[in-house]
Parts: structure tokens; sequence; C-alpha cells
């Protein structure tokens, strides 16, 4: 399989990994245009069904604890919020008799919206059946970091038994990602014998793990966004080389056919995100 490395040259036209040579940071350049792909770009609904998200609050276990509000999101793109809440059929003597659940993706407002959402005399107020969240800053224990809440509220709960999720409890179900960066350098204890996975990496990372000894990708964005993506770092390639070739005053000829190039990748972009929709039945 072609490395993402090989596959942007590719599209360039090109065959010699010199061709990066003259942009600084290049492995920057690569990271920043994935992670503007897969936040601006490809749809939320095309990378969540390759995640796996937080625990189901529907199918609950002893000492599960489900997520709340106050989750932290620091450093991560929130794709999906979903809020599930119990609303069971009790009998006579108040136990569940038939389980029951609302469950809702929660839409994203401002802060400024959620007291609104928080109003019960407000149109906007939220109910189990139109929940909505949103990222507030927090100091913690002198740590600025960002947080999730939701309307209407989603209290921490750590389920002490076997039973369903108690009636009139909430959790939530988030799908996000953390922006990846391509390293300049291995990890530790793996040497230099070792090519760095800015050689060698195949797919694009959406899930990794990184320790001591290497970096493992968890989970890949599915293969029908690959090309999307792979044109997306290649057309932030040719805006670096049209600014460079700007300051070193190149070739007007070399610089018209930069900007052919560059409206021809801008055209690819806009007809493989349709194509990727239509596929996925994605209406927008």
């Amino acid at each position: 399989m072609a490395t993402i490395k090989s596959r942007v040259l590719s599209k360039l036209g090109q065959n010699n990994f010199t061709f990066f040579d003259d942009i600084a940071n290049i492995r920057y350049l690569f990271s920043d245009a994935i992670w503007k792909a897969l936040t601006v770009h490809v749809d939320p609904h095309l990378i969540s069904s390759a995640l796996e998200p937080t625990p189901d609050p529907a199918n609950v276990s002893n000492g599960d604890a489900l997520v709340a509000d106050g989750e932290d999101v620091s450093n991560k793109h929130i794709l999906m919020v979903i809020r599930t809440a119990a609303n069971h059929i009790l009998d006579e003597n108040d136990a569940i008799q038939t389980e029951r659940y609302f469950r809702e993706h929660a839409r994203k407002i401002t802060v400024d919206a959620s007291y609104k959402a928080l109003d019960a005399d407000s149109i906007y107020f939220a109910t189990n059946t139109s929940p909505v969240y949103w990222i507030q800053s927090r100091t913690v224990e002198g740590n600025k970091t960002e947080r999730l809440y939701t309307a209407p509220p989603t209290e921490a709960l750590t389920i002490s038994d076997t039973n369903p999720l108690p009636n009139g409890k909430a959790g939530l179900q988030i799908y996000a990602i953390k922006r990846f960066d391509f390293p300049a350098t291995n990890p530790t204890d793996q040497g230099s014998e070792v090519p760095v996975l800015w050689d060698t990496i195949e797919q694009i990372p959406i899930e990794w793990t990184l320790d001591s000894n290497a970096i493992s990708i968890d989970t890949a964005l599915p293969e029908e966004a690959e090309n999307l993506v792979i044109t997306i770092i290649a057309q932030a390639v040719l805006i670096e080389k049209l600014a460079n070739a700007s300051i070193q005053d190149e070739d007007t000829e070399v610089v018209a056919l930069i900007q052919s190039q560059l409206k021809a990748f801008a055209e690819e972009i806009e007809l493989e995100t349709k194509r990727i929709d239509e596929a996925w039945g994605i209406e927008k």
C-alpha cells in the first residue's frame, strides 16, 4: 500500500521526495491539512462511523461511570453528541416494567444561547427530545480546560447495580477526534534505524496510541474519504509553493501553472465532497 507522502506526490504529478525540500516544516503542513480536511470537509457522520464512542447509557453495567456535564474535551473536535434519557414504564411498585429511552442528537449552541436553553420560560428551553450542548472554558487546578455541558443538564452518575439506567437519569455518548501531528523523529527507544512515521504511514489516523516505544494507528479514516484528504494536502503544498514562488520572483509561467493546478484541485475537492455526501445519503 502506498504511503500518504507518496500519494500526495503522485497527486502533484511528482515522483521525487525532494519536491518538498523547499517547504519549511512540511510535517506541520501535512498535519494541518489533515486536520482541516477532517474538521471542515469530511462529513462528521462518515468519521463517526469508524469511531467507538463513549459508553452507551442504555447498555450499562455495574460500576459504569456515564459521561455527563463537565466532560473534558480539551484539544478535541466534537463530531456528534447523543444524549440518552431514561423514560421507562413503571409498574404499580415503581419497578421498571418496560425500558424506554429518549435518544437524541444534541445540537451545538453558543454559551450565550445556553441561558435560554436552561430557562423553562423561554421558547428555546431544551427538553429530552430537543437537547443541546455547548463548550465552555473552565480552569481546573490552575489549568485551563474546555468542558462540555448540556441542556437539559446531564448529571454525573455511576451505576451501582445491574439495573438499566435509572428512570429520569441521562447520559452522553460523545464522538470526537484529536489532532494528529507527524513527529519529526522516532519515539523514544525505536532508534534511528527505524524509518520515521512521516515516511511510512499509509492511512489517515483518527485515533491513535502514542507511548515511549511506538505510535499505533488504532482507527483510520474510512477509505472512501482518503482521496479527498490527499487532495486537500496536495492543495496545501501547492499554496505554499505559490507563496514561495511569489517571494522568489519565479517565472510567471511557473506561477500560472501552479494557479491552474490549484483551480483543478479546488474543483476536485468540491466534486469529491459531493460524491461522498451522495454515497452516504448526507443532505446539506
